[in-house]
């Protein structure tokens, strides 16, 4: 007779939990930056953590470019004033290819998810071969890329959109660009 205490999978070590804790405090960050007004202790309060434990990942955070401080301080209550944190607009970024029956489409954003650098090309990508189009996806991809790179963003992340049903990581079917 099994446990009912038998684990479900494997325990999160030290990393996985520092990993999730970067992953709330910048989404703190992010969500209360919309405002201007998140500060370190503001993000403590808001995840549940400690003010140590989230001055230890802003400091991660920072060093990693996710984060920038503002300047901008508040006061008002005992202690220091706290300095607003805010998602930084150069660094790590994000970058987005389309790939569509008329057209090829690039983008950079950043992590605050604002699109900064887009370029389409308009063409007749209908029963052009996979190959072909992925082709003039990864050419546009390039040039999109040295325009992010001048305003100092690098793209760590990339992802593919296309028409059709897509399992397991690869096209099974595209009837719009005739590919099966």
């Amino acid at each position: 007779m099994k446990s009912i205490l038998t684990p479900l999978g494997p325990k999160a070590d030290k990393d996985t939990v520092r990993r999730h804790n970067l992953s709330l405090v910048l989404r703190a960050v992010r969500d209360e930056g919309e405002r201007g007004d998140a500060t370190r202790a503001g993000v403590a309060a808001r995840v549940g953590l400690t003010r140590a434990a989230v001055s230890s990942l802003v400091e991660q955070l920072m060093d990693s470019g996710f984060l920038t401080e503002s300047g901008k301080t508040f006061s008002g209550q005992a202690g220091r004033p706290g300095t607003a944190l805010k998602v930084a607009r150069t660094g790590p970024a994000g970058l987005g290819v389309e790939i569509n029956i008329d057209y090829v489409s690039v983008c950079v954003v950043d992590l605050a998810g604002t699109g900064r650098v887009r370029q389409t090309e308009h063409l007749d990508n209908r029963g052009a071969p996979a190959e072909e189009a992925l082709a003039r996806a990864a050419r546009l991809a390039a040039r999109t890329l040295e325009s992010a790179y001048e305003q100092e963003l690098r793209p760590v992340g990339a992802a593919l959109a296309l028409p059709g049903l897509v399992s397991g990581g690869s096209v099974r079917q595209a009837p719009n660009l005739g590919w099966n």
